[in-house]
């Protein structure tokens, strides 16, 4: 699907599409999937990431999204336990 199909669709149809982003004067300038979670619940899905004792379901289910959706929305949680796990073994190696 390109920009200019789904823009000739649009006028073909009548009907618009959800992914068309426009500028200010009406012209289609991209395809752009609509965002699955809200500014508000990025921010607190980042604060209780920040507790190492969150788990990205139970992250996930506070703020009402899948936990797919919360890896692809909050850059952060990718990879979350492997850094968990080697601050872990940092601590332990660096303990007397």
């Amino acid at each position: 699907m390109t920009l200019a199909w789904v823009a000739a669709r649009e006028v073909t149809t009548g009907m618009k599409h959800p992914y068309l982003q426009r500028d200010e004067e009406g012209n289609p300038v991209a395809l752009v999937p609509p965002r699955k979670m809200t500014d508000e619940q990025v921010a607190r899905a980042r604060e209780l990431l920040a507790d190492p004792k969150q788990t990205i379901t139970s992250v996930a289910k506070a703020v009402g999204v899948a936990r797919s959706v919360l890896y692809t929305e909050v850059p952060e949680a990718n990879g979350r336990y492997a850094r968990l796990r080697a601050a872990a073994q940092h601590d332990s190696a660096s303990a007397p």
